[in-house]
């Protein structure tokens, strides 16, 4: 399998088509199932929506009885809390590593403001090696601040924004079975009092509906193991990154206040 890491930055970039993976031929899959059901008008949207909260609330209410159906249901479900966990603990990081960088900024303007309050002082009495210190770490604290928003919070955003596309297609994929819920209803009724051309039509749409819940479900196991395949190796250039401007600016930091033998203790 290629590197994790180069085929969720492919995501990301947009380039699927450039990576051969059958996890991204099943995301584009889910991307043009996504695509056909959000054309439907938005009445019909609001009502799939409603049937979906309705039939979730069924199924809470009144557990169904256990089979074979419903054991790989409950397998889909598992996937899908874990792709839930894996997202919560990404937004978690995401949220620590820009506070992280705030916090770096915030650092720099405390050093640019002890640096003016130096240098405003009486000649005689400024400290200029706490002038040159100060504007060290005022540098230092940007410039780290900077790597990590670029190396580390603009990558992980773009991850979670991914990511956060299989929330889509999960609900897609919950509209489908409400459709063909749906579907089958209104061929059981058109079987006993209707034309053969509604008949075709009901057993069309029916079709159609089976087939799309098919294609959804055998795309997101597709999609699932894939990404738990790369899940040890998702955050790794990012943490790796971060380790290394933290390293870089404390030993930097450090170096800052060698220069002088007046440097405070």
């Amino acid at each position: 399998m290629q590197d994790a890491h180069a085929s969720i930055t492919a995501l990301s970039n947009a380039t699927v088509l450039a990576v051969d993976t059958p996890g991204l031929h099943a995301w584009l899959t889910m991307e043009e199932l996504v695509t056909k059901y959000q054309a439907r008008s938005l009445y019909v949207r609001a009502m799939a929506l409603k049937r979906t909260a309705c039939h979730k609330a069924v199924r809470l209410i009144f557990p169904s009885k256990t089979g074979p159906a419903l054991a790989a249901e409950a397998q889909y479900t598992a996937k899908q809390d874990d792709i839930q966990n894996v997202l919560a603990a990404l937004r978690s990081i995401l949220a620590k590593v820009r506070g992280i960088t705030s916090l770096l900024y915030g650092m720099a303007e405390l050093w640019r403001d002890i640096k003016r309050t130096e240098v405003s002082a009486l000649f005689e009495d400024a400290r200029m090696d706490i002038v040159v210190a100060a504007t060290s770490m005022e540098t230092e604290f940007i410039a780290c601040s900077a790597r990590l928003h670029a190396n580390v919070v603009q990558p992980l955003e773009n991850k979670v924004r991914k990511l956060e596309e299989v929330e889509v297609f999960m609900a897609v994929r919950d509209q489908i079975k409400v459709a063909l819920d749906s579907a089958q209803r209104k061929l059981n009724k058109a079987k006993t009092k209707a034309t053969i051309q509604l008949i075709q039509e009901r057993t069309l749409e029916h079709k159609q509906a089976k087939d799309d819940l098919l294609a959804t479900t055998q795309s997101l196991h597709t999609i699932f193991t894939w990404l738990d395949a790369m899940r040890s190796q998702l955050t790794k250039t990012e943490v790796d990154d971060l380790l290394r401007a933290m390293e870089h600016l404390f030993v930097q930091s450090a170096g800052a206040w060698r220069w002088s033998p007046q440097t405070p203790p």
